[in-house]
């Protein structure tokens, strides 16, 4: 039996009224869900990532560029390690998490 995580993580309509794969919809809410709620960053590996929404690496890096060009999170690479992910606020009171 899996045992599931019970942070829950929210994502904007507009994510689903997009051009955006399936696939990058997916990621955007696996990482959202590592997301500080006052910060809203996070470093999870891309690794952990793939593991977590059962896609491949390359398919998740790609999904990432397409979410950075969309305009939905800032990504900022960190040397040796994992990139930090960034989401921006969004200013019409979404609350983008729950526990």
């Amino acid at each position: 039996m899996t045992n599931w995580n019970k942070k829950h993580a929210q994502v904007p309509d507009e994510l689903f009224s997009s051009e955006l794969k399936f696939g990058d919809k997916l990621v955007y809410a696996n990482i959202r869900k590592h997301a500080d709620k006052q910060t809203l960053k996070c470093f999870p590996r891309i690794d952990t990532i793939a593991e977590d929404c059962g896609l491949s690496e390359r398919t998740v890096s790609a999904a990432i560029k397409r979410l950075e060009k969309a305009g939905l999170l800032k990504v900022t690479p960190r040397k040796g390690t994992s990139n930090e992910y960034t989401f921006y606020k969004l200013e019409d009171g979404f609350e983008r998490f729950s526990d």
